[in-house]
């Protein structure tokens, strides 16, 4: 996926935004990941996290009918604005995806449930 390609959406009008939790240890503590002074990374539910070799990062969520995807250098950002991968009809609904890059054929794909 190129992401630039694709549609920006805007924060400012987000109204489910993705936070992001770490720890060294499964049982915690837990912190809140902050990233240029705010804690919403982007917009959407479901995020479908996708780390490269090179450590860089691809997030896949879905929200009002769009799948979008940010991406960042590392696993602590930054972050890109989220961009529009694609969208609903509005007939059906899709949730649930899951991000990953084949390697074999060279592309990104993504696999989600969809229901009306």
């Amino acid at each position: 996926i190129h992401i630039d390609e694709y549609q920006k959406i805007d924060l400012s009008k987000a109204t489910r935004l993705i936070n992001l939790y770490y720890s060294k240890s499964i049982y915690g503590p837990w912190t809140l990941l902050v990233v240029n002074g705010s804690s919403n990374l982007f917009e959407g539910t479901n995020p479908s996290p996708w780390v490269n070799p090179d450590g860089s990062m691809y997030v896949g969520s879905h929200g009002n009918s769009q799948f979008v995807v940010s991406s960042a250098p590392h696993w602590k950002g930054p972050y890109s604005s989220p961009r529009n991968v694609f969208s609903g009809d509005g007939q059906y609904a899709f949730e649930d995806p899951f991000l990953w890059f084949d390697s074999i054929n060279n592309k990104w794909k993504v696999l989600l449930h969809q229901y009306n």
